[in-house]
């Protein structure tokens, strides 16, 4: 399964880590975790081609019906057209019917419209400030 989003901005990137050393040895700087302490999602940095793209793997941590899927891929891209730059997010499993890649294609286009917002105005949206509540 797949989903890809893209984006386009009218500024060239700007560079907003860097990492040392060989891809193989990076890790995720931050555990992404949810405000009552749980771990949000896990995974490792599987490419890096700074600042053109960003691979990573991704499991979620904290819905047990998501975490036995295991792994999967979740890849950045930056490509300049011209004026603008086109952000691709393709995020995949190599299962069919995969639950978790069902539930980021509802979260991704959220997320990107709210980083879209922030670019454009310096806000993020307001539904993307807050972990929701009840999960």
């Amino acid at each position: 399964m797949l989903l890809s989003r893209n984006l386009l901005r009218s500024d060239p990137p700007t560079p907003v880590f860097e990492l040392p050393g060989p891809a193989d040895q990076h890790r995720m700087g931050r555990t992404p975790s949810i405000p009552d302490g749980r771990v949000a999602d896990s995974g490792e940095v599987l490419e890096i081609e700074p600042p053109r793209r960003l691979v990573l793997s991704w499991r979620n941590e904290f819905k047990p019906e998501l975490r036995v899927e295991g792994y999967s891929r979740l890849t950045y891209e930056l490509e300049q057209m011209g004026e603008t730059v086109k952000l691709t997010v393709i995020h995949e499993m190599d299962k069919p019917g995969s639950k978790l890649i069902e539930a980021v294609s509802g979260g991704w286009p959220h997320i990107l419209a709210s980083l879209k917002s922030l670019l454009e105005t310096g806000e993020a949206l307001e539904g993307t400030k807050r972990w929701p509540k009840g999960v």
